[in-house]
């Protein structure tokens, strides 16, 4: 089942917010020229921690803020994620992971903060889902 996981700051001005959106698509246009993550060790940590800590598969990034669309493979993975991100220690392993030194280089985003939002609903969906076919996995 597919989920949605959405990254977007705190508390930052027009402007900054600005700043912020450029330099999260400067990002991701690395990433996808020849999944280039080496100018972004950050990113590339990131994704590889979703895929290890909770066996996810992700699936896309977009913008808009940043939007990580992951598969999650089976209840247990479903489970583990949604517990951190109650718990908030998803979005301080995004923070740590996205807001980089070089980030906060960027005139007014010195003390920038992420927030991780999971959609309730998509997370029920999905626990649905498992709950009424345990036999399935991806």
């Amino acid at each position: 089942m597919e989920l949605g996981i959405k990254v977007t700051p705190k508390t930052l001005t027009r402007a900054q917010k600005e700043q912020f959106d450029e330099e999260m698509l400067r990002l991701l246009q690395q990433y996808y020229s020849n999944n280039d993550t080496t100018s972004h060790m950050g990113l590339k940590n990131m994704i590889e921690y979703l895929k290890t800590a909770y066996q996810l598969v992700v699936m896309q990034l977009g913008l808009g803020c940043l939007l990580i669309t992951v598969l999650c493979p089976t209840l247990d993975s479903l489970q583990s994620l949604w517990n951190d991100f109650c718990s908030d220690h998803l979005g301080h392993v995004v923070t740590g992971f996205l807001v980089t030194p070089e980030l906060r280089e960027i005139d007014g985003l010195q003390s920038i903060t992420l927030e991780t939002t999971i959609k309730e609903d998509d997370y029920l969906a999905c626990r649905k889902f498992f709950l009424e076919n345990p036999s399935e996995s991806y």
